[in-house]
């Protein structure tokens, strides 16, 4: 795995359209739940469903020097996967109907999930 990238205080990082990236992420426990929010308050600011997707995945593993492994599915690189039914591309609320979740190479079901915390929100 790669190091974090260091930035000077008030630093920004543009990608190569000149926009700012953005990493959403958060330390709500491992079933995840509080993404879902944050992925849903990312809409609501303006981003479209995919660019919110994309900043809890490959932006967010740019941001802190890891997208050689993580960020996105590719041969060679670590990959924890939530499948859904939907299609939060079109509709981001459809990221919350988790069906199974790949960690670790283990599927885990939405009761799993429950017992971890995460209930059924």
């Amino acid at each position: 795995m790669g190091s974090p990238v260091r930035r000077e205080p008030g630093q920004r990082e543009e990608d190569e359209c000149g926009r700012v990236r953005v990493a959403a992420g958060t330390d709500g426990g491992p079933e995840g739940w509080s993404l879902h929010a944050e992925l849903e308050l990312l809409v609501q600011a303006g981003f479209t469903p995919v660019e919110a997707i994309r900043a809890a995945t490959s932006d967010a593993a740019a941001c802190v020097g890891l997208q050689q492994s993580l960020g996105s599915i590719e041969p060679g690189k670590i990959a924890d996967l939530i499948l859904v039914e939907g299609d939060p591309a079109a509709r981001i609320q459809d990221a919350r109907r988790v069906s199974p979740v790949i960690l670790g190479g283990r599927p885990y079901t939405r009761e799993d999930l429950a017992v971890w915390g995460g209930g059924s929100r």
